[in-house]
């Protein structure tokens, strides 16, 4: 698929242009510090549905930061 569903992996890059690498997983097999981050996340709920390229404005407890989807992945 070209859109971040469940099961995806999902590289993304910030304002700073650091990527980072997540896959959006179930409750059950959540572990943040090894990129598994659930369905129902803040995070993974921006990202749903959207494409590569896709530039998202995520709001996090520090405030707002822009962040693009430059991967998607199904492994």
């Amino acid at each position: 698929s070209d859109k971040v569903l469940f099961g995806a992996t999902v590289t993304i890059s910030n304002e700073d242009g650091g990527t980072t690498t997540y896959q959006i997983v179930g409750e059950d097999e959540l572990d943040p510090p090894n990129g598994k981050i659930s369905w129902k996340s803040p995070l993974a709920k921006v990202l749903l549905g959207k494409k590569t390229e896709d530039a998202i404005l995520f709001q996090k407890p520090a405030g707002a930061e822009e962040i693009v989807i430059e991967k998607i992945e199904y492994k």
